[in-house]
């Protein structure tokens, strides 16, 4: 089987086109990025009889669906959690100030969490989310490889969901 940069090489275009039929030119690269990095350590287990276009096909698809879906369904939990959990009607302006206290003390809560992060997991998560840099341009930005910059989110996405769910 061929090493990660020429498999890289022959279809990164093929992976980019797949990826563009879901998402927008701003996540194409980075949803390569990370078909790649899925590839990277099961590399060895495609032989030259495994279809290994197949599984970029498939692999680039589910994960750019998947990407296109992320801010529908932040805004279904969101919805849910505010109006349905909380049961608040937006006509009663005594709910709506309750409303936005709630909202407030949450942020404030996952704004501390995220202050208590180890320096380069916060930085590498504000780069993502606040100043809204793709892996790639953190990497350049903090001269780091992407699939740190990958891990770095992922370690602070854990850590603060960890803090969410089990605030006492």
């Amino acid at each position: 089987m061929e090493n990660l940069e020429c498999i890289y090489n022959k279809y990164f275009r093929f992976v980019c086109n797949i990826a563009r039929k879901y998402v927008d030119e701003t996540c194409v690269r980075d949803i390569a990025q990370q078909v790649f990095l899925k590839l990277s350590p099961i590399i060895n287990n495609f032989s030259n009889h495994t279809p290994l276009r197949r599984w970029l096909y498939v692999t680039t698809t589910n994960l750019a669906i998947d990407q296109s879906r992320a801010p529908a369904r932040r805004s279904y939990i969101e919805k849910k959690y505010f109006d349905e959990k909380l049961s608040i009607s937006t006509a009663d302006e005594d709910h709506e100030k309750e409303l936005e206290q709630i909202k407030n003390e949450v942020l404030g809560f996952i704004f501390s969490e995220i202050e208590k992060l180890p320096p380069r997991t916060k930085q590498v998560f504000s780069l993502y989310y606040f100043k809204r840099l793709t892996a790639k341009q953190i990497s350049i930005e903090l001269n780091i490889a992407p699939a740190t910059v990958l891990n770095q989110l992922q370690t602070a996405r854990d850590k603060l969901r960890m803090k969410i769910l089990f605030k006492k």
